[in-house]
């Protein structure tokens, strides 16, 4: 058990806040391991395997500082575009879990390992919880250990992509290694919550809502329901939710796509805020031409966002592809 401010006092009492953090990230990155580094105990099951242990959201809390420190641990949730049911009941179930809303999300990658998935899992997160969240978002690297004499802001300047991630994310960032133990297991989460008390400050202390959370606070509310049937009924929405935002997705690669393998350009003018410039050219009305290579900035939806700073609406092809 990690001395000083972090004593187990078991669930705490009604008179400490609650700080909420929510620990995502694709399989394997480590999140329940570093749940039970802040937390100072084997809370999380966590163990080397071909496939990620944890199979459901699980939560766990310990005091720090006079605050309640709420873990919610998850499972596979954001590695794909494709969301399955259970994908979504366990999307559900965190945000009934962490409601009336998250204070902290903590997007956990390994140090070194940092590849097109990690991405992938971040845009997901954002677009299932909204665009606003990336101001309550701190980026934990695992394996610290595995940067050996190198610091980790030498690491991170020289990667591109992360770079792009961290000013999403306010360039909040630390890092743990989960085999620390006594001072320095405790040194690391004093880091991070020096990481925790910013992004409440910049929060004013406020913890991060969104309308999917104001349904699973008004089920939370409901005494008729019991919670696992509060969990079917919220995946449902969050369904829709990833149906609507796919159907969007699909609908502007099918535009693109015809208009590609046709070879006739003018198909592009039948849809609205498609524009049609010569092969390898942006039009200057262009959202992204407008914005060069301007970096992410608060403005900016993370979850539309490609890392290099090129904004995509639909309109435009993948990216390293050009007409």
């Amino acid at each position: 058990m990690a001395s000083g401010p972090w004593e187990d006092h078991g669930m705490g009492t009604q008179e400490h806040m609650e700080l909420r953090l929510v620990l995502v990230g694709k399989t394997g990155a480590g999140k329940s391991a570093t749940g039970n580094t802040i937390l100072g105990r084997a809370a999380f099951e966590s163990r080397l395997a071909p496939q990620g242990m944890t199979r459901m959201c699980a939560q766990e809390s310990r005091l720090w500082q006079g605050y309640r420190v709420v873990v919610t641990d998850t499972p596979n949730m954001f590695d794909s575009p494709e969301h399955s049911a259970r994908s979504c009941y366990q999307l559900a179930r965190c945000l009934l879990l962490s409601a009336p809303g998250l204070h902290v999300l903590v997007l956990v990658t390994q140090v070194g390992r940092f590849m097109q998935e990690d991405e992938e899992a971040a845009r997901q997160v954002w677009r299932v919880l909204g665009r606003e969240a990336a101001r309550h978002t701190i980026v934990l690297f695992t394996r610290k250990e595995d940067l050996g004499d190198i610091s980790l802001q030498h690491y991170v300047s020289s990667n591109a992509s992360l770079r792009a991630l961290l000013r999403t994310c306010g360039g909040r960032f630390c890092a743990f290694s989960n085999r620390a133990a006594g001072a320095e297991r405790e040194a690391q989460v004093e880091e991070l919550m020096v990481l925790v008390q910013r992004v409440l400050e910049e929060n004013r202390s406020t913890h991060y809502t969104s309308e999917l959370y104001s349904q699973a606070t008004r089920l939370l509310n409901r005494s008729d329901v019991d919670f696992e049937e509060k969990c079917e009924r919220l995946a449902k929405q969050v369904e829709q939710r990833l149906q609507g935002q796919q159907g969007d997705g699909v609908l502007g690669l099918l535009r693109w796509c015809c208009c590609r393998f046709s070879g006739d350009r003018s198909h592009m003018r039948r849809f609205p805020g498609i524009h049609v410039t010569e092969p390898g050219r942006v039009h200057p009305a262009c959202p992204r031409a407008a914005r060069g290579r301007r970096g992410l900035g608060d403005e900016a939806d993370p979850g539309r966002e490609s890392w290099g700073g090129e904004k995509c609406h639909g309109e435009h092809p993948p990216r390293g592809m050009r007409l």
